[in-house]
């Protein structure tokens, strides 16, 4: 009970630092000036994790193009064996594989990408599978076709690599274990005079 005398409190009811206007209550000021930004949340995830899941979209739209491209060079194929009478049946079967093969990897890649996203380990391990069914595919077509061909080869190939060195850097197996702090923070800003 307020005795007569006692100081009288302009905000009664209203938490310290809190004023009451014609509008209802609301809390104090912010302090002057902008200050600094904020520092990222420590869950950051990894540009190079980001990156790697990138080269995994990339890789497997390309491969899925090129497993289209290798069915209907089988189709064409078969199409010559059946008006020739002569028969081509191994390269309509590689073309049939390399394609089935190309589909397989796309679909490795699409996941390991989706699930590295996701900071899921085993994801990672699935990227890299795709990226090792890749590499081997890349060889093959290396040593079977001529320049033209292997410059397409060459460019799969690295691509997989890439991904693979991204996916195993320190700072995705960190933050994939969950002990990654995001980037070290920028230096502070100089002081105006």
């Amino acid at each position: 009970m307020v005795q007569p005398g006692d100081p009288i409190d302009p905000n009664p009811g209203y938490p310290p630092g809190w004023s009451s206007g014609p509008y209802g209550p609301y809390p104090p000021y912010p302090p002057p000036g902008y200050g600094y930004p904020p520092y990222p949340p420590p869950d950051l995830r990894p540009g190079a994790a980001t990156a790697a899941a990138v080269l995994g979209y990339i890789g497997a739209g390309l491969l899925i193009l090129a497993g289209i491209l290798l069915f209907f060079g089988a189709s064409i194929v078969s199409t010559i064996e059946d008006v020739s009478g002569q028969t081509y049946h191994i390269l309509t079967t590689e073309l049939v594989v390399d394609g089935l093969l190309n589909l397989i990897a796309a679909g490795l890649l699409i996941g390991g990408a989706v699930g590295l996203t996701g900071r899921s380990a085993p994801g990672r391990t699935v990227l890299t599978v795709g990226c090792g069914i890749v590499l081997v595919e890349s060889v093959y077509w290396l040593l079977r076709s001529d320049a033209a061909s292997a410059s397409w080869a060459f460019v799969f190939g690295a691509l997989a690599v890439v991904a693979l060195v991204l996916a195993w850097l320190n700072p995705v197996s960190d933050w994939l274990r969950g002990a990654y702090n995001g980037p070290p923070p920028p230096p502070p800003y100089p002081l105006s005079r």
